[in-house]
């Protein structure tokens, strides 16, 4: 396509067929711009720069104001030259070449790349508002100059104004802060903004901001586009689980091209995977606490008073991130001066854990006070486990409990006192004597809870006042990083460098200093007094 201006004017001179075939014949003897009115004010300002200077302006793969005979838009390959002797010229020659199907192409697969790469990260996120602000960082510069999430914050009361959207995540482009530094704060608007009516009706809005009405725009923010050159705004509606949330606003500046129809099923993908994203977050993270409260529902806030025993005990719940587990302990008085002491851990996360966490811990104390030994006590564990794991568990839960460890010991008071001990696949307690030694109580690990293999062997180890038992769950003694042989050596540590005459408080406190903050965390100390 070939265009011919003349003159300082821009007069349109000369239109090739193929300019007349793709984008209509135009009346010559007018200005470029009367006679391609669509090219709006300012469009010749490039016209005159190669007039004057005799530079050659070239622009590749650039989206034009100027739509074909069929209304749709253009992406050109276009050079403007100087005609005749200059400066100044004397007129002006276009060639254009159209590369709107390969540019679309390309486009496409770009923005599908980009897509995915912005699922992908906000899936990653831990909360609603670090995958927004995840979203808002991947749009720029890739596809804005400034990409804000607003969020409405309340429900608007029935036929009142709409409440204010709060901005929850924010992305400025480098050479838009170095061109006009940060945007103004908001200011108190009286009426609706220019897009409130087309979202509420979920529509996305297309703003070119020189049509921004001066009555609906701020003076600060009005100056602050204008020194950003900004010329295009795109608001898309952001809905969250099939309500509308809030807005996705973009902004263009400079060369960056305006925001056309053609990009709105794009824009409108993007937000809607965001909404997504943001709807499964906020229902995990009402799971995730639906599961903590249940956990610390069933678990005992403190541990009970016993005659001639100190005991402390923790119950530490793993990063937000995570699921919550199904990690128990419980020491309860069983009469005649005996003391049940009991730890566990269901396998799986969430409320599934959460529930099998506390029918195995009732389980466990029923099966005590009918005076049945630890190994007695596992075995019956055992069934309850495996028939719970295949009857009251849901199959389509992704990470459904299938088994539990636990061990257990009960305190005898006979013969100067003494532990007896079981345990169904659980890391060892921990004994430290009144001398400073520390053992594990090495009982054989049977198979785990659940599995109906039973079998479980029970030890007895001496335990005279002044000792000390530590019972925990894997939490405590292992992490990404640390084996469970090493977590277990660092716990024997803590347990051989106790002072008799400190708090068991503080020695609980310190070893949940060893515990994995990814994974929940149970611990009990139990300390028999000096008599």
């Amino acid at each position: 396509m070939i265009t011919i201006t003349w003159g300082p004017d821009h007069v349109l001179a000369y239109q090739n067929a193929t300019s007349a075939r793709v984008l209509g014949a135009r009346e010559l003897g007018l200005p470029l711009d009367v006679a391609f009115a669509e090219l709006g004010q300012g469009s010749l300002l490039a016209l005159d720069r190669v007039l004057q200077t005799g530079e050659l302006l070239e622009m590749r793969h650039r989206e034009v104001r100027i739509l074909d005979v069929h209304g749709a838009p253009l992406i050109l390959h276009y050079v403007v030259a100087p005609l005749g002797s200059g400066p100044p010229h004397l007129g002006v020659v276009m060639t254009a070449v159209d590369v709107t199907s390969e540019a679309r192409a390309e486009q496409s697969v770009v923005r599908a790349t980009l897509v995915t790469e912005i699922t992908e990260r906000m899936n990653a996120s831990i909360d609603p508002d670090t995958a927004l602000q995840a979203l808002a960082d991947r749009l720029v510069p890739a596809v804005a100059d400034l990409a804000g999430v607003y969020v409405i914050s309340a429900t608007p009361p029935e036929g009142g104004p709409p409440p204010p959207a709060q901005a929850v995540a924010f992305a400025l482009g480098a050479d838009l802060l170095a061109t006009a530094g940060p945007p103004p704060p908001p200011s108190p608007r009286e009426g609706p903004s220019p897009w409130d009516a087309a979202l509420a009706a979920g529509r996305t809005v297309l703003i070119d901001v020189a049509d921004l009405p001066e009555e609906r725009t701020d003076p600060a923010s009005s100056v602050w586009l204008e020194a950003a050159a900004a010329h295009s705004i795109a608001v898309v509606p952001l809905v969250i689980a099939g309500e509308l949330a809030g807005a996705l606003l973009l902004l263009a500046i400079g060369s960056r091209p305006r925001y056309l129809p053609s990009d709105v099923a794009f824009l409108e993908d993007v937000t809607a995977r965001a909404g997504a994203a943001v709807a499964h977050l906020r229902s995990y993270q009402q799971q995730h606490q639906i599961a903590l409260n249940l956990q610390r529902a069933l678990l005992p806030s403190t541990p009970p008073s016993l005659p001639g025993f100190d005991v402390a005990a923790r119950y530490v719940a793993g990063s937000s991130d995570v699921e919550v587990g199904g990690d128990w302990w419980d020491v309860h008085h069983l009469g005649d001066g005996r003391i049940g002491i009991g730890v566990g851990d269901v396998s799986g996360r969430g409320v599934p854990a959460a529930v099998l966490m506390g029918q195995a811990r009732s389980g466990m104390r029923a099966a005590a006070h009918a005076d049945l030994g630890p190994a007695q006590i596992l075995t019956v564990l055992d069934a309850q486990v495996e028939e719970l794991v295949h009857v009251g568990t849901d199959p389509h839960e992704q990470m459904p409990p299938k088994f539990a460890t636990a061990a257990y010991a009960i305190f005898e008071p006979a013969d100067g006192g003494h532990l007896r001990i079981a345990n169904a696949g659980h890391p060892p307690l921990l004994l430290r004597y009144p001398t400073g030694e520390v053992v594990q109580a090495d009982a054989p690990p049977g198979a785990p809870l659940g599995l109906g293999l039973g079998d479980y062997t029970e030890i007895t180890l001496p335990f005279p006042p002044g000792s000390m038992l530590l019972a925990y769950t894997d939490g405590l003694a292992e992490s990404r990083t640390l084996p469970l042989d090493t977590g277990i050596a660092q716990l024997a540590e803590d347990l051989a460098a106790f002072d008799p005459d400190e708090d068991l408080d503080g020695l609980a406190d310190r070893m949940l200093a060893h515990a994995d903050s990814i994974d929940d965390t149970a611990l009990v100390l139990l300390r028999s007094l000096q008599r």
